[in-house]
């Protein structure tokens, strides 16, 4: 009985510290996609991936939008801890990050500051002794009520869409 309890035991460290490096290893790529609008995933793990078109020499096509990179998410490797809501905001704070970041627009949804601040938060969430799936869902609601709000300001004030609504 006592063999059975302590394989038991070692099975579930060993279990344990394999899931705080899967992880880590998710963090990184999480924090690439939603703070920079990269995906850095090289074994094709992360549920975000880049569908690029390149032309016959390899060099990436624009796309309607003007941008050279388009991506989209990947169903196979969503995580079972994470709902398909979840991806879903994960996959338009990203893609907003991308877009407004990129020379053209040149307005990052998420300031320095913010950047900052949600590092400091994703860094607290990939230290702890377990994953959090309700911590971690809570720091991607703020993360996209900031970018939410930065898209707002954008097509009230910049686009100035309030001052053409005043004129109907």
């Amino acid at each position: 009985m006592n063999k059975v309890l302590v394989a038991f035991l070692l099975s579930r460290i060993y279990f344990l510290n394999s899931f705080k490096v899967v992880i880590v290893y998710f963090i990184n790529n999480f924090s690439a996609w939603v703070l920079h609008g990269q995906v850095k995933d090289f074994f094709g793990e992360f549920f975000i991936k880049d569908v690029t078109k390149v032309d016959n020499h390899g060099n990436p096509c624009e796309n309607e939008g003007g941008l050279f990179s388009k991506y989209e998410i990947n169903l196979d490797m969503i995580p079972s801890y994470l709902s398909i809501r979840v991806i879903q905001v994960i996959h338009f704070i990203g893609s907003s990050v991308h877009i407004f970041g990129t020379k053209k627009y040149s307005s990052n949804p998420l300031q320095k500051e913010d950047e900052d601040y949600f590092v400091a938060l994703l860094q607290s969430l990939q230290n702890r002794e377990r994953f959090c799936s309700i911590e971690f869902e809570r720091v991607i609601e703020i993360m996209r009520e900031k970018v939410a709000q930065h898209l707002y300001s954008l097509m009230m004030n910049e686009g100035k869409l309030l001052a053409t609504f005043k004129t109907f």
